[in-house]
């Protein structure tokens, strides 16, 4: 899953990257609604993950960690 706009662009992994794209972001309205709302609905894809003993066991299993 993507965490933000950051990780879903693969921007991450570049200090310079990761910089231009935050103020990008912080610098435009619509980017950081559009940011803000996939954190949430990773949030809450999350919680339900995680209520899913079967799927936590296998993510176990290969060594996810669903945060």
């Amino acid at each position: 899953m993507f965490g933000s706009l950051k990780s879903l662009f693969g921007l991450n992994s570049r200090e310079g990257k990761k910089k231009r794209l935050e103020k990008l972001i912080a610098n435009d309205p619509k980017l950081k609604e559009i940011d803000e709302r996939i954190t949430n609905l990773n949030r809450e894809a999350a919680k339900e993950l995680k209520e899913d003993d079967d799927f936590m066991e296998v993510m176990k299993e290969l060594g996810i960690d669903i945060d």
